[in-house]
């Protein structure tokens, strides 16, 4: 059995979506957990990224390409 470890947490629901695509692509076994978060009337909520831990170097490898293109356009 695999024991799963957050990789990332999102706010952006669409990147990861995106990010998930990708690793799934890449064969990459993928959970995303949905949290609710609320501070009192505002509610909110995040998306937790989980790979097994023996896919975590490789999953980060990928999280990093392409979130690289990203943090270069603020350059």
């Amino acid at each position: 059995m695999n024991q799963f470890m957050v990789l990332s947490s999102f706010t952006d629901h669409v990147r990861a979506d995106a990010i998930c695509s990708v690793l799934e692509e890449m064969k990459i076994p993928v959970i995303l957990e949905h949290i609710e978060l609320s501070r009192g009337n505002r509610p909110a909520s995040m998306i937790r990224l989980l790979v097994p831990s023996h896919c975590v170097q490789r999953a980060n490898a990928v999280l990093y390409s392409y979130e690289a293109p990203r943090v270069a356009n603020y350059h």
